[in-house]
């Protein structure tokens, strides 16, 4: 009993108010009871009111009892933008479980939420009821078998270590005061059927099936099982003449306890209807079924074997696959092990255990036979297994004595406390595998780590939400350059190779708020806002996407406190053709389901202010922030050995030429130039302020290479921007082998000695940088240091024929 008060108390503080089945609706019934004093009225049609008011009041009015001490009144919810149902417990796609939105008030100690203090204490009135379930399984299982206390103890611990068990008995639902009172019918039918049952045994059972219903109309099938206790001991020890005595002293005690009830419902909705469900039924059309249970048949099952051993929430969190294995090889020994004890060891068991036995089979029949029913009219919402729990002492006390059929006497207490320990670890894994990480919600940033963002942004989105900062937190394969923070090397994605380029990942942080007065100014039925980052590469294509809701949904913009800061992780897969080059972050806000109606930028102080990193590319609707270098084998060629230093281009050399190859290919020549940036040398670096989608331009350097005649007269040129303008020289990277090509188209009057030394692979290439603007040249070192003439490198390499020019 301690360890299942202990795991309820666990599963209660692990999840979040208002995430189970009706939990918002039960607490509304509480609020109408303590606000008004009297009870609800079932609406008359859809748009009228809430569902639950069809409920008996037993469970509400002790609840309200419980809330007493606090102020329920502020205790609200809001619909989660994201939540979705999904009735397979196979999925493992969902990351969006909390079907309400959540607030940082909610968080533990509640000091500023006395209503969520309120809630909790009340979900503890459902854990009472369980342990009420739970006794009368110890006392039903210990009369069926006087003599195996360890049967008894198994049966109790295959109720309270149930996962969907807890769960019910941890949250808000008057299912807890209907599988209650149903297992005090169970017990009081036994007592019926056995000899030498009074008046009072009777008046008894019909005071527990009032409860019942009192609680809630599922127990209403048992009314069924009370009718044949009476039979069967009626049969058993020939007492028809006092068989009307007890039937009667059975009504008495249900009329006495509930009947005000249904004569209420019949004032209120007219004679024939005294259990409300007619009214109910006209209200909750959307439950009716719309297509043949045939059709449904397989799905309807699935659901509800898997949500009565566990399914949290709103059907939102499955367990484990294997926990669902380790239940139907449960399941599969214990029909087994009752085959076996009923053609093998029931005759020689007492009358008053078959009896028991009988009654336990009867009560699961009874009980599913009625929610099945319910399945020809109504949709899967009645495939939920927490509707067959009223029979859940009948079933256990089957499962328990099919389980110990297969062992001796002997091995009975050791089994069954292996058994016991085994269901209370798999209640604890669901506990901290499944249900406690499921509803963990990410935690708002404090105040000293406000001051710890790596570069700050500012930057809004559509007067709903501001982009603080960012920062790029890994990549995979490890980057190289990754403390571009501090050094301003940039950051480099390296897709060189097969493998490499297949696993490639850009990970990162963003830092937002949502701006004052966002959850007041939305609209109820507006879809949520999803973030996205797409990279662009040098080709101004998208290479890498990650959209995604604020942490998939689990905790939305709009259910973020005025104030409050959050650090938002996100991650791509970078295609394996993206071009090498430069290449920027886009990063936008768009309602879910309309990416074309991205919201508006606005640019705020913290950006212009910015003192690190290169300032943001602002356009209408998106920030690019970067730029990342991505490496492929075409700008920076894994094969390549470096050369020697030929020259040496810049205000100290920093710009190093380390190899020239040149190709013929007919009239073209075609030359590729092997580059590297010498380590710690300064790199100016010039970007566009406005950088339109899906182009490179860069403007502070060209190439210049030259083909020079006999004569030293300027035969063709090959001009262009370096590494074929895929990465500027700004943004190189320290110490790597670069290489870009130019083309060089040969001139139609070449000389007969020109075309000689063309032919024979020597002609004199030249080749300098200049700035773009004005036209003038980079200094050009030698090795040694010394300034070349015309400020470019001369030099004579071999021109070999290519495909075409053999």
């Amino acid at each position: 009993m301690c360890a299942y008060a202990a795991l309820a108390l666990a599963y209660n503080l692990a999840t979040p108010v208002g995430e189970a089945p009706d939990e918002p609706e039960h607490y509304a019934f509480v609020q109408y009871l303590r606000a008004e004093g009297r009870l609800p009225m079932a609406p008359a049609t859809s748009q009228d009111g809430w569902i639950q008011a069809k409920h008996p009041p037993l469970y509400y009015a002790v609840a309200t009892l419980v809330s007493l001490p606090w102020d329920i009144g502020q205790l609200g919810f809001m619909a989660n933008p994201f939540f979705g149902f999904d009735l397979d417990p196979s999925s493992r796609d969902r990351a969006v479980p909390n079907a309400l939105l959540h607030f940082s008030r909610e968080a533990w100690p509640y000091a500023w939420a006395p209503d969520i203090r309120a809630a909790r204490a009340m979900r503890l009135v459902s854990t009472l009821f369980g342990l009420v379930t739970l006794s009368a399984t110890w006392a039903l299982a210990r009369a069926a078998w006087p003599g195996r206390p360890a049967l008894a103890w198994l049966a109790t611990a295959l109720v309270a270590f149930l996962p969907g068990f807890l769960f019910g008995s941890a949250v808000l639902s008057n299912d807890a005061a209907a599988n209650a009172a149903a297992a005090l019918v169970i017990l009081a039918a036994l007592r019926l059927a056995a000899p030498g049952a009074s008046g009072r045994d009777a008046f008894g059972a019909g005071v527990a099936l009032g409860l019942g219903l009192l609680a809630k109309l599922t127990t209403l099938p048992l009314a069924g099982l009370l009718g044949l206790a009476l039979l069967l001991g009626a049969l058993q020890q020939g007492r028809w003449r006092q068989l009307p005595r007890l039937v009667a002293r059975t009504a008495l005690g249900i009329a006495m306890v509930s009947g005000w009830w249904f004569g209420l419902n019949m004032l209120r909705y007219g004679v024939d209807d005294p259990l409300g469900w007619k009214r109910f039924t006209g209200r909750a059309a959307d439950l009716a079924r719309s297509t043949p249970l045939t059709d449904e048949l397989g799905q309807f099952w699935q659901v509800q074997l898997a949500s009565f051993w566990g399914w949290f929430g709103w059907l939102a969190l499955p367990l484990p696959r294997w926990q669902y294995a380790v239940a139907a090889a449960l399941i599969l020994c214990a029909v087994a092990g009752l085959l076996r004890w009923g053609l093998v060891e029931r005759r020689s068991c007492s009358l008053a255990t078959r009896r028991a036995m009988a009654l336990a089979m009867l009560t699961c029949v009874l009980a599913y036979a009625s929610v099945f029913r319910l399945a020809f009219d109504m949709n899967l919402v009645v495939a939920h297994g927490r509707l067959l729990y009223i029979a859940l002492p009948a079933l256990a006390l089957l499962v328990a004595t099919g389980l110990l059929a297969w062992f001796p006497p002997a091995w009975e207490r050791p089994v069954a406390l292996a058994l016991a320990l085994g269901l209370f670890g798999l209640a604890l894994q669901a506990l901290v595998g499944t249900l406690w990480p499921g509803y963990r919600l990410p935690v708002a940033l404090a105040e000293a780590e406000l001051g710890e963002f790596a570069l700050p942004l500012d930057i809004g989105f559509g007067h709903q939400v501001r982009l603080l900062a960012y920062d790029f937190a890994s990549t995979s394969p490890p980057a190289a350059g990754s403390a571009w923070r501090e050094t301003g090397e940039p950051l480099l994605l390296d897709l060189r190779g097969t493998r490499a380029a297949s696993s490639a990942r850009l990970a990162g942080i963003l830092y937002w708020e949502v701006e004052p007065g966002l959850r007041d100014r939305r609209d109820p039925e507006a879809p949520g806002l999803v973030v996205y980052a797409h990279l662009v590469d040098a080709a101004g294509r998208l290479v890498g996407r990650w959209e995604q809701p604020p942490f998939g949904g689990r905790r939305p913009f709009v259910g973020w406190e005025d104030g409050e800061r959050f650090a938002l992780p996100f991650e791509l897969a970078i295609a394996p053709d993206a071009a090498g080059g430069l290449a920027w972050l886009e990063l936008g806000v768009y309602p879910e389901g309309l990416p074309e109606q991205r919201l508006p930028l606005e640019a705020g102080e913290g950006q212009r202010a910015a003192s690190a990193g290169p300032a943001p590319i602002l356009g209408e609707r998106w920030a690019r922030i970067g730029p990342l270098v991505i490496l492929d084998d075409r700008v920076a060629p894994r094969s390549a050995t470096p050369g020697p230093v030929l020259a040496g281009f810049g205000p100290s050399a920093e710009l190093e030429l380390i190899g020239i190859q040149a190709e013929r290919f007919g009239s073209t020549i075609s030359v590729g130039l092997d580059w590297r940036r010498r380590p710690h040398a300064a790199r100016p670096r010039t970007l566009p302020s406005v950088q339109p989608a899906g182009t490179a331009r860069f403007d502070e350097a060209s190439v210049f290479v030259h083909l020079i005649g006999a004569d030293g007269r300027l035969l063709a040129t090959g001009d262009g921007p370096p590494i074929d303008g895929r990465l500027s020289i700004g943004w190189w990277p320290e110490g790597l082998l670069l290489r870009g090509r130019h083309a060089i188209a040969l001139p139609s009057d070449l000389t007969a000695s020109e075309l000689r030394r063309l032919r024979e692979g020597r002609m004199e290439l030249r080749v300098g940088l200049y700035d773009l603007a004005s036209g003038i040249r980079w200094p050009a070192f030698d090795p040694a240091g010394q300034r070349l003439d015309d400020e470019a490198y001369a030099g004579a390499p071999r021109i070999a024929p290519g495909a075409q020019g053999r």
